[in-house]
Formats: C-alpha cells, structure tokens, sequence
C-alpha cells in the first residue's frame, strides 16, 4: 500500500522535531541537574556553617548561665551573718566551718567545683576550703584576677591558673552591715566541666582543650595534663584531637579537613577566656562529615535519577503530540476523529489520575497519570476491577459509591485508600461522573496522603502547643472562654471548671490591687501588659508566671476579648527568694528589711494609715544558748519565727531576721486600731511554746521583750533610722523593766 507523499512529508517532519525535542530534553535536564547539584551543595554548606554557629551560641549562653548561676550561689552563702561574721573577723576555723557544709553539697552535684577559696581585702588568702591546711600566703601578688578584684571590689571571672589550680574561677566581693569591704569568695572549676557541657549538648562531638605551654607561668601540677609538642592536651578524646593541632592557630571559624581519607568539620574558634576577656584555652571540637556527605550523593544521585526520568517523560510526551498529529495529518477532514484524537491526549496527559470503569467497576482504561502512581500498566489494569486495588476497610464504601455513580449521582471528593502495586497504601481523593452515551463512569483522582499527614502534623503541634504553654482567653469582663492543657496542669483546675469563671479565680493575695489596676489599664487602652504575677492553685499552693497579656480585636478593630501567655518562672521566683531569706528561720533577712523598709513607709504615708515597726529580742538567749547549746539555740529561734508567721499573716505584714536573737517585724494596722493587744498576744503565744529557760528567771521559760514605734503623725518626719532608734530604746525599756513585755513608743 502506497504512503500518500503528504504523509511521507510530515513523516520526515515528524522524526526530525523528534530529534530536537531530544536535543532540547537533554539540555534541559542536564541544565536542571546542575542547578539541583549546586542547590545541594549550598545547602551542605549552609549546614555546616549552621553547626558551627549552634555550638558557639550554646557554648556562650551556657557559660554565662554558669556564671549567674554560681554568682548568685556566692551571694547567697555571703548574705547568711554566720559567713559574714567569720570573714569579717578573719577565723580562719569559723570561715572553714560555715563555708564546708555548702561546699560539700555543691561538690557532690558538680563534681567538677573544686575550688572554693576566701580572700582578705589586703589579698592574703583567709582559707582554702578546698585545702584548708594551706592559707595565708599572699594571693594578689601572684594572681591578677584577684588583684583586680580586691582593686575594684567588684565581681570578676574567667580562667586563670594558680599555684595549685588552673581553673574557672568566679569571684564575687563581701560588705559587712557597714558596708565596708573585708574580702571575696571564689569558686573554682575544673576544666573538664567545659567539655563535659559540650558533650551533654552535642553527644556526636568531639571535643579537646588546648592550653598553650607558654601561658602557664606559675601553675605547679603541670603533669596531670598530656604534653604534646608546644601545648598541653585536656580531655578525654585526646588521641582524636590531636591530627589537628596543626589546624589550631587558623584564624577560620570553621573549616572541613581530612585525615586518613575521612572528612571533619573542624571548629577551633571557640576560647575559654580569662578575666580580662583574653583568649585562655581553645577548644577544639570534630564533628564527623560522613552522614552529611551521604546525605548529598544520595540527593545528587536522586537529582540525576529525577533528571533522567524528566528527559524520558519528556521524550515520551514530545513522541505522543508528535505522532497525534501525524495520526490525524491525512484525515483532518474528519471532525469527529480529530475530537476524539484531542480527548486522548487530554485523558494521557492529564496530571490528575483518570479512569475509565465498566457497569461491573472494571478497568477499561487508564491514563499515565493514574498508572504511574498504581504502579501497574495499562494492560494490567485492563485485567482487574477497582474493589481489587481498595484496601480492605474501605471495601464497602467503594461498593456505595459505584453504585450511586452509575445511578447518574456526581461523586465529589470521596476518600478512600487505594493499594498500589507495590503494597503501598495511598490515600486518594475522587470524583466520579457516569458517561450517560457509553455506559461507562469516569473516574479523577489524586493522591492526598502527604497532604493528610501534614493535616495531621498541624493538628499534633496545636495539640503540643495546648499541652505545654500556658495560655487562656476571656471577654472583656475577665471571664474565660478558654484555657490550654497547661493552665489547666500548672493551676490544679479541670478545663470544665475554669469555662466561664473569672480569671481572678487564681488570683493570690500577696498580690497589691495595684499590679491588676496598672494591668487593666494597660490592655484596656489596647496595649500589651507584660509581667510577672504570682497565682494560686486550686490547692492553695502559689506558683510563679511571667505572663504577657494581650487585647483581641474584631475586623472593625474593637477590644473582644484578652488573650494571655505565661511561663512557669516558680523556680526561679524560689532562687530570688533564698537571697532576701535568712536560711536558719526561713523569714527575710536584713538586707530585704533595708530594701523594702522605705517603700512600705512611704506607702503607709500616701495612705495616711499607721506605721508599726517592732524589735522582738529572745530574753537572755546568750544564757540559753550557753546552758543548752547552740543547735538548741537555733531551734528555739525557729520556734519563735514560726510563732511570728502564724500571728502576723495579714497582707502587708513584713517579717526579719535582723541577726542574733533579734526579729523585726513591720505590721499592716487599720486606721485607729491599737498595736497593744496584738504583741500581747505574741506574749502569750511564746509563752504557750514552754521552751524551758532556767536563766530566765522568775518564768524559767523562753520568753521575749519588744520595743515598738508606732507612727501616726508623718509630719514628725522621721525616717528609718530614726524610727529603728525608737523601737530600740523602747525595748531596753521593756527589758529593764523586766523584760517579758511590750513598750510602744507613739509618735
């Protein structure tokens, strides 16, 4: 049979646009494949670089949190009278007994404190606890770092070495009551707690400390630590380390080396650093490349194999429209073959899956779309039935919805999960539409199982979200219309009980109206309010958050209601509370009286209420402590603060450990109410503790005397320590008078 010349013209044609679509499907890809190459590479890169600057941010922030942390633990052992006392007398016994207890406990949770050591403003060393037998040299002559802290009589930390000790050391300055400086104290750690903080953030690190030979000049244990060339090695991955030290003086941040064939990322730009902020000790820290580089070839490889697919798919696609066209070149006459051509190549081309069904839900055709993700041909679809590639569960629901399809009922976006031929389990969503002329149903679908498990995901950090912060809404009124998980856990209240009461439920009493006055003001004028807010628990314990309050608005930017989101911060509310409490009777100390003295004063003053400040000093207690002992002593002080808690707990009732055996006490008093029956009540409740005291005579029980000044008349101007002296003569009054009683000193 005879080829018409006009086919044999769009023949040649035809073969030839072949060869350039294949051309320009090669170019493609290999252009495709070296823009996927270097986005992969750059992000390699992006994540080595991202390394680095993870471990040299937590490093930063965790040795600054070391510092504070330990600081604070200096402060806090300075602030007790007992430690003060001693260094302000120089006993070297005193300091020692005061100072080891603590030292022990802080020793036994970080191994690595190894130091702890107490300076004399002139810089003699007052006494090592970590070495008690060795004091009184002079410290300041052979380290800087103290030198610089008696000079300043500030606070100073950093590495430096010692005679017996090449440590991190954080000093923190001593003022007695006068506020005259009479030492320091430093705590000490050891190297290794800096690799230690390193693996327990990074556990696939590897990590080493490098300290130049020339650095140390007086440190006398040098042996405990490797030699290697010009450096001493610390750490226990020594031997990994040093291939490297060729690499340590680089000025890179970061850089990949090789040894042995094997790829590192080397980070040598992170120093641990002396006081003056000097470089002291580097560390050098290995992260192993081999995941990183397999990451990138399988990646590469799966470009390559993508790009490879592209060019086929391509060649397949240009073969198809090509030779539809040279199909219908001889009979474009023909209106009716050239639909049905078009309809072809819609239905093999379409990027959706589509199928065509018989009455009894057999394939009778499928386009690439639908094949490639069954993972069958078209001839093998030819040969089973949908019901054949539905999972199991959903086997009833596809006999539904065939049955409604070919009743003439549009299906619309029916879910159900198909098993490819490889056994994997897809989720798709499909459509149905009967073809009214053939008998048959056509069927669209697409695969949305990524999109389900992203769904899912959205709806799991929600649910995290919920679980873990502490969040709550209300309408203007302050009522809640919602709480998290969180809320519900950190305040002891069921969801079901906080919808639909005030949020004042949580409120705690020791906070003043004026906070929620400030707070209220602050969001109702459309403004955030951020804070810190101390709540009750259902149980009637408190607990601390910082919270940050937020208004909500509709479309027409009108206040609708108030969102909140609070931390828990409780624990670190405890650790502000231990420096202004005196350890032993668990009231504040001295210093929380100097601070909030003035305040509260003043506060009375624009209140135009009465100020009462009480001193409660024990009767003869150096009498009672020598008859019975010291830990005696202290138990009967215990006695008599909690004695003074459970008697003065109204809301602004301030209650001090002043030293010794004296308490102070500043009392919350309505307008013309009288302060005498309160401490003489205060009597009787001491009395009722029958603490025998046979120095006390004629009771021979514990007793107290107290002297108090009660302001009425702020015009008199007098200021703290003019009242403190009132209060003071009114209780020598009250003891030579025969103590056991009460004298008010009005004003």
């Amino acid at each position: 049979m005879s080829v018409p010349l006009g086919s044999q013209v769009f023949k040649k044609i035809r073969r030839n646009s072949l060869w350039i679509m294949f051309i320009l499907s090669v170019i493609y890809v290999v252009i495709f494949f070296f823009i996927e190459y270097n986005i992969t590479k750059k992000a390699i890169e992006a994540d080595k670089s991202s390394v680095r600057q993870q471990v040299v941010q937590v490093f930063e922030s965790e040795t600054k949190r070391l510092v504070s942390f330990y600081s604070t633990r200096v402060k806090c052992h300075l602030a007790a009278p007992e430690a003060l006392h001693a260094m302000e007398s120089r006993d070297p016994d005193a300091i020692y007994q005061s100072a080891k207890p603590k030292f022990d406990i802080l020793n036994s949770t970080n191994p690595y404190i190894t130091h702890m050591h107490f300076y004399a403003p002139d810089g003699t060393s007052l006494m090592r606890v970590h070495n008690k037998e060795k004091y009184g040299d002079n410290i300041a002559a052979q380290r800087p770092m103290v030198a610089r802290a008696i000079e300043t009589q500030g606070s100073v930390s950093g590495f430096e070495e010692g005679v017996y000790g090449l440590v991190f050391r954080v000093i923190e300055p001593a003022f007695n009551h006068q506020g005259e400086y009479i030492g320091s104290l430093e705590f000490g750690f050891q190297p290794l707690y800096f690799e230690k903080i390193i693996n327990e953030l990074f556990s696939d690190m590897k990590v080493g400390l490098i300290v130049p030979k020339n650095t140390l000049k007086i440190y006398q244990d040098t042996g405990r630590f490797e030699s290697y060339q010009d450096v001493y090695l610390i750490g226990h991955d020594r031997e990994d380390i040093k291939p490297f030290i060729h690499y340590s003086s680089s000025s890179d941040q970061s850089r990949t080396v090789k040894v042995n064939g094997e790829s590192y990322l080397l980070i040598n730009d992170v120093f641990l650093k002396d006081f003056e902020g000097q470089p002291f000790i580097q560390l050098v820290m290995l992260k192993d490349l081999k995941a990183l580089y397999a990451r990138f070839y399988s990646e590469v490889k799966g470009s390559a194999f993508l790009g490879l697919l592209l060019l086929l798919v391509m060649w397949l696609a240009s073969h198809f429209v090509l030779g539809y066209f040279a199909r219908n070149a001889s009979n474009l006459h023909d209106e009716l073959g050239r639909s049905h051509a078009k309809m072809n190549a819609i239905f093999n081309t379409s990027a959706e899956g589509l199928a065509v069904l018989d009455t009894d839900g057999n394939f009778l055709d499928a386009n690439t779309a639908f094949c490639e993700l069954m993972g069958y041909s078209n001839s093998d679809l030819q040969s089973i039935s949908l019901k054949s590639v539905i999972s199991e569960k959903d086997q009833v629901n596809v006999g539904n919805v065939l049955q409604m399809a070919y009743s003439g009922k549009n299906i619309e976006k029916q879910e159900l999960y198909f098993v490819t031929k490889a056994g994997i389990h897809l989720l798709l969503e499909l459509s149905m539409a009967a073809l009214v002329d053939e008998g048959h149903v056509l069927m669209t679908c697409r695969d949305i199982t990524q999109l389900r498990k992203q769904q899912k995901e959205i709806e799991d950090y929600v649910a995290v979200v919920d679980k873990y912060v502490v969040t709550s809404k209300t309408n203007l009124k302050g009522d809640i219309t919602y709480v998290s998980e969180a809320f519900s856990a950190i305040s002891g209240y069921s969801k079901n009980q906080l919808m639909g009461l005030n949020h004042s439920i949580v409120r705690h009493s020791d906070m003043s109206d004026s906070v929620y006055k400030s707070l209220w003001e602050t969001i109702s004028n459309g403004q955030t309010w951020v804070g810190d807010i101390k709540n009750k628990r259902k149980d009637g314990t408190s607990y601390w958050v910082s919270a940050v309050i937020s208004p909500d608005f509709d479309d027409e930017e009108n206040i609708v209601g108030y969102t909140a989101i609070r931390q828990d911060i409780t624990d670190r509310k405890r650790v502000e509370e231990l420096s202004i409490t005196d350890e032993l009777t668990g009231l504040f100390n001295r210093r929380h009286y100097i601070e909030v003295f003035d305040s509260v004063f003043n506060q009375r003053k624009r209140e135009k209420l009465p100020f009462l400040f009480a001193l409660i000093d024990v009767d003869y207690f150096k009498k009672y402590n020598d008859t019975y002992g010291h830990p005696a002593g202290d138990e009967a002080l215990k006695c008599v603060a909690q004695v003074l808690k459970e008697g003065f707990q109204r809301n602004g009732d301030f209650l001090f450990r002043l030293g010794g055996e004296e308490f102070g006490a500043i009392l919350n008093l309505d307008k013309g109410a009288d302060a005498e029956p309160i401490l003489n009540r205060l009597h009787k409740q001491i009395e009722q503790l029958n603490i025998v005291h046979k120095a006390n005579a004629p009771s021979n029980q514990l007793t107290v005397s107290v002297g108090a000044c009660l302001v009425n008349d702020y015009a008199a101007g007098l200021d703290e320590a003019a009242i403190y002296k009132k209060a003071d003569l009114a209780l020598y009054r009250a003891k030579d008078s025969g103590r056991n009683k009460s004298i008010i000193d009005v004003v």
